[in-house]
């Protein structure tokens, strides 16, 4: 997978973990895989696949607020390797109910709420998970 134009992509799972680890605890489902992008040297957006089954994978990500990772191409970079490297028919991602940013940013990506999970989030609040079906996704 290239990088978009004026970055760089490091395939250490670790670099991805410590980088989202800094916004959060990552949810650890066996092996993950893990892509760190960065700029100038400088970390600015990661993502964690792990759980992977065959037909799902679970996707994780974090940036760097106010850096220009999520562009066009940044999403393009996020959703490649799951459906055309993994080959996966779904990514399935999980966000807290009280994260509203991450919902609206989930929901924006076109991901569809399919369950409730009450009291699993990290301190007793209902988690949401959310699923995408390859044919749905509009950057890969």
């Amino acid at each position: 997978m290239m990088a978009p134009a004026g970055f760089q992509i490091s395939t250490d799972v670790c670099d991805a973990i410590r980088f989202i680890s800094r916004f959060y605890v990552p949810l650890s489902m066996g092996a993950p895989y893990g892509m760190t992008l960065t700029r100038r040297g400088e970390a600015i957006g990661a993502v964690l696949y792990n759980g992977f089954t065959g037909g799902n994978v679970w996707m994780q990500g974090a940036g760097t607020p106010g850096k220009p990772w999520l562009t066009r191409a940044g999403l393009k970079w996020m959703f490649h390797y799951p459906f055309h490297q993994m080959k996966v028919e779904r990514i399935s991602t999980w966000v807290e109910e009280d994260n509203e940013p991450s919902i609206k940013f989930t929901e924006h990506l076109g991901f569809v709420r399919e369950h409730v999970l009450p009291r699993a989030g990290r301190h007793g609040q209902a988690a949401f998970i959310y699923r995408m079906f390859r044919e749905d996704c509009r950057y890969a």
